[in-house]
């Protein structure tokens, strides 16, 4: 089973950012749906708690904070969405690697 320690510090980070950069990426898809995906993000959170010894992956996952550098995203500008794509790529290369 896949946990936390199996992986490094930088990838754990990009792992933890993955549902945030999600949410984003579907945001940026619809400018109105800012408010919505907030909280659809925040009950699949909630739900992800609700089930918590199911997965010691996941209960790790969603203990850990999302970081993600606001000022990444300033910069990308109406790039946003390819900035936010490539991470999303990036968490699942990290997660099929070491799944």
């Amino acid at each position: 089973m896949t946990r936390k320690a199996d992986f490094n510090a930088e990838e754990w980070s990009t792992l933890v950012g993955g549902p945030m950069y999600a949410a984003l990426r579907v945001i940026s898809a619809d400018r109105g749906g800012t408010l919505r995906e907030s909280l659809a993000l925040r009950r699949a959170y909630e739900q992800a708690r609700a089930a918590h010894g199911q997965s010691e992956f996941l209960d790790e996952l969603v203990a850990s904070p999302p970081s993600i550098d606001p000022n990444q995203l300033r910069e990308a500008g109406d790039r946003v969405g390819q900035v936010v794509s490539d991470r999303l790529r990036g968490a699942m290369t990290i997660l099929e690697a070491n799944a």
